[in-house]
């Protein structure tokens, strides 16, 4: 890895930090596809992830229009084909909730802009929600704190705790503390 895979702080692009939490994902192929899409979709100020001139990320569609921001099952079912009750039901046959991996991969997209600096409202505003109290209500809904209470660990520590939360634990923990409304 060259020094210019790193952004200024030191840390590791995204995609090499979000990795080890998609590759941990049971399965089916279709809900690893719609993680990826989560996860590497471009986001201004994340390592790795940062849109070229004509507002792609890695994947982009070339298209040249600034792309959605996922963060939403409809919306991540939608754009691999398929329904939200689809992709939560295949999903659920693989022992996870779909609806909260795509939280926490949207979450740990926010720790990684708050490592890089980036104020709550600029937050906000790069992951696609309508301002901060938005985003603080959706990490709060998931975590059960405000993104300004949780805990200063690394990224690649919330990656873990991530894992641990969508694909380790059973089932009824992790719908019952994570407050999934697929359970």
């Amino acid at each position: 890895m060259s020094p210019d895979d790193h952004n200024g702080s030191g840390a590791l692009p995204f995609p090499d930090v979000i990795d080890p939490f998609i590759r941990v994902c049971p399965g089916p192929a279709l809900a690893v596809r719609a993680l990826r899409l989560v996860a590497y979709q471009p986001v201004e100020g994340i390592a790795g992830l940062e849109p070229d001139s004509n507002g792609d990320g890695p994947g982009g569609s070339g298209n040249g229009r600034k792309p959605a921001h996922f963060h939403r099952l409809g919306d991540v079912a939608n754009a691999v084909s398929c329904t939200a009750d689809h992709l939560s039901r295949v999903a659920r046959r693989y022992g996870f909730s779909i609806a909260v991996a795509i939280r926490w991969t949207t979450v740990l997209q926010g720790l990684a802009l708050r490592e890089e600096g980036a104020s709550q409202t600029e937050i906000a505003r790069r992951l696609g929600f309508a301002d901060a109290s938005s985003w603080s209500r959706f990490v709060r809904n998931l975590t059960g704190k405000t993104p300004t209470q949780l805990p200063r660990l690394t990224l690649s520590d919330w990656v873990l705790e991530a894992r641990r939360r969508v694909f380790l634990e059973p089932s009824g923990a992790r719908a019952a503390r994570d407050g999934d409304p697929d359970a």
